[in-house]
């Protein structure tokens, strides 16, 4: 029992100073990073590390691995967000007792593909050139810094590329000529967008559909709904339907009014009357 109380004691007196230092914190990949450290006051009195990280600029507590092996100089810590910066450092222990921390350093994970295409919201037509209008793509999807969006217009049914261009990563619309749509037997065409970060090109948005003679209505902007599909000439039927159920309910409520009243007289004739 004795010689265990000196043991604590030497291993307390042991890492009161500084033991470890980090020599790099490194990107392994998009959710990974690879932690190096030296031991700078080499003694016995060392069973493993505590690596300890959190996000650098959230509110949060660290959160710590133990590594049990007193000659481990390196350890990858996984499961991490996306293009996002960590603090990490590393303390030593023995036994129940924690030595001193090292020196805190930051590193980023790498940049992934975007996770999501941007929701088109838009189509129109003029001449030759066709406006497409688009919300730009949430930061937290991007995984990244967004470089821009790819433009994908393919005709149906042949399904022939008819544009395949980048734009502006600022840019939520871009118009796009097509001067040969008139004179190909083309019925319809697809239009699909997709973000573009360094780690290259996300999935494409759900591709919208439109037909041609639709389109080819000057003027005629094609509004798309929350599920992306087009709502042209269809869309205001719906609104003149829901338009006259409103003013057929309204004249039926109205209708009602002279019963609700004849009734209440009859209720308050019967209750005069004691009935």
């Amino acid at each position: 029992h004795v010689s265990a109380d000196i043991d604590i004691t030497e291993a307390r007196t042991a890492l009161m100073g500084r033991t470890v230092e980090i020599q790099s914190v490194y990107p392994e990949s998009s959710s990974s990073l690879r932690v190096a450290w030296q031991v700078v006051q080499p003694h016995k009195y060392i069973d493993g590390y505590f690596v300890s990280y959190k996000e650098a600029r959230a509110r949060k507590s660290f959160v710590s691995v133990k590594v049990h092996h007193a000659r481990a100089t390196s350890y990858s810590i996984t499961r991490l967000n996306v293009n996002t910066v960590y603090e990490v450092f590393v303390v030593p222990f023995y036994k129940s007792v924690m030595g001193m921390p090292s020196g805190s350093r930051r590193a980023s994970t790498h940049e992934d593909i975007p996770s999501d295409g941007p929701r088109i919201q838009n189509i129109s037509m003029a001449g030759d050139e066709v406006s497409i209008f688009w919300r730009a793509l949430d930061e937290k999807e991007t995984n990244g810094l967004l470089e821009g969006y790819r433009l994908l217009i393919t005709s149906s049914p042949q399904q022939k590329e008819l544009a395949n261009l980048v734009v502006s990563p600022s840019d939520v619309s871009y118009k796009v000529g097509l001067p040969k749509l008139r004179e190909e037997d083309i019925t319809s065409i697809v239009v699909e967008i997709a973000a573009i970060n360094k780690a290259g090109t996300g999935p494409f948005s759900k591709p919208v559909q439109l037909d041609i003679d639709v389109l080819l209505s000057e003027g005629r902007v094609i509004n798309l709904d929350s599920s992306g599909l087009a709502a042209g000439a269809d869309s205001t039927n719906v609104w003149v339907g829901a338009l006259a159920g409103s003013l057929a309910l309204f004249i039926i409520c109205i209708g009602l009014v002279p019963f609700a009243v004849m009734a209440g007289r009859l209720v308050w004739v019967f209750y005069a009357a004691g009935v």
